[in-house]
């Protein structure tokens, strides 16, 4: 009991060999579900009011540069 363990390190970190494509498809991919978010976003709340036509909402929304 009176003796100590050894204590572990952490591997010496290695260059990373990926290169920029990762950064790159990571900016793209990023991009592209931010978008998704958004238009699935606005199609959902032209479809949740019950009192508006829900076509005539979305081609609003479509139309309107000031959304985007």
């Amino acid at each position: 009991m009176n003796r100590l363990e050894p204590v572990q390190t952490l591997p010496q970190a290695q260059p990373s060999k990926r290169g920029p494509w990762r950064l790159l498809w990571l900016a793209v991919g990023m991009t592209a579900l931010g978008l998704l978010l958004g238009v699935l976003g606005m199609y959902l709340s032209a479809w949740s009011s019950p009192d508006l036509s829900s076509a005539s909402l979305s081609d609003y929304y479509w139309d309107t540069p000031m959304l985007w």
